[in-house]
């Protein structure tokens, strides 16, 4: 994983990760769409006003509790309502992006099989059992590089396991729950 990245005469930044968020049917339509543009409602635009090229987006599926995959952040943030992306609602504040990482929606990485991986996340589950979910809400929420490495190591590893079944198991394999 990369961990810095030069900015001129400013020195070294390091790279941020953002969970955001999806369903289902509005991963169909990004995925649709071309999938190189992140939208976010406007009430969002001060949280993606601060997303540089080269961060990394952490896509997880709400509908489903699942990490689905990965973004990197490609372009400058900007308010834009053209092309329509979600078909409901505008969502004008947008940043370029490329897929890094994607599993397939049923079969992505469970988040429960994460919460106790994850410091923040097991913290506001031992608390109050679910709580951990508000760390995934108000997207692109900003997380600590040791908390999205834990997320990103297991797409990763699932996808390699994916591809390492044959084709006939893969294309027979049911959905995960959640």
């Amino acid at each position: 994983m990369v961990s810095d990245r030069a900015e001129g005469c400013l020195g070294v930044n390091e790279i941020a990760y953002y969970a955001v968020v999806f369903t289902e049917s509005s991963w169909g339509l990004f995925k649709a769409a071309g999938g190189t543009t992140a939208a976010f409602p406007s009430g969002a635009w001060g949280r993606v006003a601060r997303l540089k090229s080269g961060d990394f987006l952490l896509c997880y599926m709400t509908d489903v509790m699942q990490w689905v995959g990965l973004l990197q952040v490609t372009g400058d943030p900007y308010i834009g309502t053209e092309p329509p992306i979600w078909g409901v609602g505008v969502f004008p504040a947008r940043v370029q992006v490329r897929v890094a990482e994607e599993l397939p929606a049923g079969s992505a990485v469970s988040a429960k099989q994460l919460v106790r991986q994850i410091p923040r996340l097991r913290a506001a589950a031992e608390k109050h059992p679910g709580s951990w979910a508000a760390y995934v809400r108000g997207s692109p929420r900003k997380w600590p590089a040791e908390d999205a490495a834990v997320v990103i190591n297991a797409i990763r590893h699932s996808k390699t396991a994916r591809e390492s079944l044959p084709s006939e198991l893969v294309r027979l394999s049911p959905r995960r729950s959640a």
